[in-house]
This record gives structure tokens, sequence and C-alpha cells, in this order.
């Protein structure tokens, strides 16, 4: 009977390995071009049909995405009909006082991006109780930084330079928490420690969720606003 059942999972464990290979296989780096915006992309070929992570479309498309328990929520900016209702971006010092240049606007979506990456990958490690030793959390924070650092060197315009400001309040909000987390699991502290059953109540969490969240949307609008989660 155990060598029946050990065969019956060297046999599934075999079957996981080739369908991950065989998705690999059929997963290639395409350009995409979305409302005149071009980027790369990972796109995966499945019978017949195309498919890009959500993450890839909006970064493409100066967009945002968010998670919100079992809703994702896509905003891209408008097009067609739809277009009057977003303002468009800076092209130059003659533009609206508070309208975003193009550059900074990519450089600000990407920036969110990897933020947001970071941030969800340590709350999932906080609610699946995994472990946050070695270098994945400092590995993606200096993604974070770097990408933050790029928006900051985009930022052309008083209006960019503005939101340039939040994005790297956002971060050093997100470090903070990083930190607290990591220091508290790593000691052992039970009492202190941010838990599965307290990540959703931690207001310093919720802070940085919420201003995520903002910024995202002041960067499809194309226009500075500020907003007190952000600070």
């Amino acid at each position: 009977m155990r060598s029946q059942l050990f065969r019956k999972s060297i046999a599934t464990a075999a079957m996981m390995v080739l369908s991950v290979l065989s998705l690999a296989q059929n997963q290639q780096e395409r350009t995409l071009t979305v409302n005149g915006r071009t980027g790369k992309a990972s796109v995966l070929q499945s019978n017949g049909q195309s498919y890009i992570s959500f993450e890839n479309l909006a970064q493409i498309s100066g967009g945002s995405v968010s998670f919100q328990g079992n809703q994702i929520i896509l905003t891209l900016p408008g097009t067609g009909a739809n277009a009057a209702a977003v303002p468009g971006p800076a092209s130059g010092s003659g533009d609206r006082p508070d309208a975003l240049s193009r550059d900074f606007m990519s450089a600000g979506v990407e920036s969110i991006s990897m933020m947001r990456e970071w941030r969800s990958s340590l709350a999932s490690a906080v609610q699946n109780s995994f472990s946050v030793a070695g270098t994945w959390v400092s590995d993606q924070s200096g993604r974070a930084r770097a990408a933050n650092r790029q928006a900051a060197v985009a930022a052309s315009t008083p209006a960019d330079q503005n939101a340039a400001q939040l994005l790297r309040n956002e971060f050093d909000n997100l470090q903070a928490w990083s930190d607290k987390v990591v220091s508290e699991r790593q000691n052992l502290d039970a009492e202190l420690a941010v838990t599965a059953k307290t990540i959703k109540d931690d207001p310093q969490f919720q802070k940085i969720v919420t201003c995520s969240r903002f910024l995202g949307g002041m960067l499809v609008s194309g226009a500075f606003q500020d907003d007190p989660s952000c600070h």
C-alpha cells in the first residue's frame, strides 16, 4: 500500500513539473501597445488564446490594479468618448500647473507596482506564517527603492515633484512597516508581532494600502492631487 501511494505521489509530482515546463515554454516576451503606449510584457499562449498579467497591462497603459478581497479592480486611462473625463498628461511647461508629465506617470506606475509587490509578498508571508528570513524582503525593498528613484529622476514639473514626494512618503512608510514586521517576527515577540489576525486591523498597514490606491488613481487622472494617507 505504501509503495503504491509513493508511486502515485511521484507520478503526480511529475505531471505538475511537466505542466509548469509546458507553461514556461508557451510564455514569451512580446511588445505590447495599449492606447499608443508601448512596453514589454510576458505573454502566455494557451489553447489559441493569449494572456498577460493585470500588472503588465496596468503598467504599460498607465493604469493601476488593486486587490480587495475577492475583487480585482483594474483602472485604465479613458479612451474615445470617455477620454474627455480623464485629464491628459502635461506635454510642456505651458500646460495646467497640476498636470503630470508622461514620463513621470510611467515611472510612477512602475514605482507603485514595485511597492505593491513588496507589500503584498510580506503581507502574504505574515498571513500564511511563512519565514521572513533571508534576503528576499530586502531584495524587494531594493527594487522598490530603485523604481522610486527613477520616478524622482523623471519628475520634470512642479506637479511631478509634488507627486514624487508622495511616492517617497509611501516608500518610507512601507519601509518602516516592513522593518517592524521583520524585526518582530525574527525576535519572536508574540505580544507585538503582526499576525494574520491583526494585519487587516493594523492602521499602519491600512494607511499604506489606502495611499497606494490613491496614488494609482492620481497617476491615471494625469493631475496632481494630495491625500492625508500619503503623509
